[in-house]
C-alpha cells in the first residue's frame, strides 16, 4: 500500500491532480529552461544540468504547494496565507537549486544564482498561483458534484419515505373494506400484505439510497399488491403480462412498477363500473429495458395526470436521477380510453 492509498478518498484525488500537474509543468519546465540556459551562453551539456537541477526542486516545489492547499483552505485572512506560500515556495525552489547546483557542480555556482535567482523568484509566485487557481477550480467543481449527489439522495429518500406509505395505506383501506363481508378473503389478503411488508422491508433494507432491484423481484410485489386488488374487485379486474425471459435480471429503480400499477387501478379500473384491464409488457430492446403499464380504464388528460398527487412526474423524478439524460418516458393518454405509460431506461444488471 502507497502512502497516497492510505489517504482519505477526497485527498488521494487531489493527490493524484497534483502528480498530473507536478509531471506536466515538470516536462514544460526542463525544455524551457534548457533553452534559457543555453540562451545565456550555457553549453548545452552545463545547460541541461542546470535545467534539471532547477526544475527538480520545481516539481517538488509544486507538489508541496498543491497539498498546501487543503491545509490553506478556512485561513483567514487567506489572501496573506497565499502571499506567504507563494514567497515560500519561490524561496525554498530557489534554496533548493543553489544546494544541488553547490554540491553537483560547484564551478558554476556563482554562474547560476546570478542567472537563474530572478528568475525563479518569479517563477516560484507564478507556479504558485496556477496552483492555487487549479485547486480551487477542482475543489469547486468537486463540491458542485458532492452537493448535487448529496441533494438526489435527499429527493429519493423523500420520494421513498412518500410512496412507500401510501401504497401500505392503500392496501390497508382495501383489506378493511373485505373485513366485514367477505372475512376469509380479508384473512388471505391479510397473509398477502404480511408477504408484501417482508418483500418491501428486504428491499428498504438494502442500502439507504435507491436501488436498482431485479425486475422480477419488483414482479413479484406487483402480483401480490395485484392478488389484493383482485379480492376486492373480483372480475372487474383483469390482468396481461408479457414479460420477456431475458429481461427478470436487469435493474428496475424499486416500487415505481409498483406505483405505476397501484395508479391503474386507482384512478383508472377501480371507479369504472365495469372494471377493466391492466397490461404489463417488458422487452429488452437496443441495449435498453423497456417497460409499459396500460389500462383501460377512465384516463384521462395528459396534462392533469403529470400534475396529479404522488403522481408520475415523481417516478419520472427517481428515474431521471437513475440514468441522467438516458431515460425515455412517454405518457399516452385521454379521457375514457385509459392511460399508457412508457418507460425505458438502459439495460444494466440489478445492484
Amino acid at each position: 500500500m502507497t502512502g497516497s492509498d492510505r489517504l482519505p478518498s477526497r485527498q488521494r484525488g487531489f493527490w493524484q491532480n497534483g502528480r498530473v500537474i507536478a509531471i506536466t509543468l515538470t516536462g514544460m519546465a526542463l525544455i524551457a529552461y534548457s533553452l534559457g540556459f543555453r540562451a545565456a551562453s550555457f553549453p548545452w551539456a552545463d545547460a541541461i544540468g542546470a535545467a534539471t537541477a532547477h526544475v527538480i526542486p520545481g516539481a517538488i516545489a509544486c507538489i508541496a504547494a498543491w497539498l498546501l492547499q487543503s491545509w490553506i483552505t478556512g485561513r483567514r485572512p487567506i489572501w496573506l496565507a497565499h502571499g506567504l506560500l507563494a514567497i515560500g515556495t519561490g524561496l525554498f525552489w530557489l534554496a533548493m537549486t543553489l544546494a544541488i547546483t553547490l554540491i553537483t557542480k560547484p564551478d558554476i555556482f556563482g554562474h547560476v544564482a546570478r542567472a537563474a535567482s530572478p528568475g525563479t523568484l518569479m517563477s516560484g509566485l507564478f507556479v504558485y498561483t496556477v496552483i492555487a487557481f487549479i485547486f480551487t477550480l477542482v475543489r469547486t467543481r468537486q463540491h458542485a458534484a458532492e452537493s448535487d449527489a448529496a441533494r438526489v439522495r435527499a429527493e429519493l429518500a423523500a420520494v421513498r419515505a412518500r410512496v412507500e406509505p401510501h401504497f401500505l395505506y392503500n392496501t390497508l383501506e382495501t383489506i378493511a373494506g373485505l373485513i366485514r363481508h367477505q372475512p376469509d378473503a380479508a384473512e388471505t389478503a391479510i397473509g398477502q400484505l404480511g408477504r408484501l411488508l417482508r418483500r418491501v422491508l428486504d428491499v428498504t433494507g438494502q442500502e439507504a439510497g435507491d436501488p436498482l432491484i431485479a425486475l422480477q423481484e419488483e414482479l413479484i410485489l406487483v402480483r401480490d399488491y395485484l392478488a389484493i386488488e383482485q379480492l376486492r374487485l373480483g372480475d372487474r379486474l383483469q390482468i396481461i403480462e408479457k414479460i420477456d425471459a431475458d429481461t427478470h435480471d436487469l435493474g428496475f429503480p424499486a416500487f415505481c412498477l409498483q406505483v405505476l400499477v397501484e395508479n391503474a387501478i386507482l384512478h383508472g379500473i377501480a371507479p369504472k363500473p365495469d372494471g377493466g384491464t391492466i397490461s404489463l409488457t417488458a422487452a429488452h430492446q437496443g441495449g435498453q429495458l423497456v417497460v409499459t403499464v396500460s389500462d383501460d380504464g377512465l384516463g384521462a388528460e395528459e396534462a392533469a395526470i403529470m400534475r396529479g398527487g404522488l403522481g408520475l412526474s415523481l417516478l419520472r423524478t427517481r428515474i431521471e436521477a437513475h440514468f441522467p439524460g438516458a431515460t425515455t418516458f412517454d405518457v399516452a393518454a385521454s379521457p375514457g380510453r385509459g392511460v399508457s405509460v412508457r418507460i425505458a431506461i438502459p439495460a444494466v444488471e440489478a445492484e
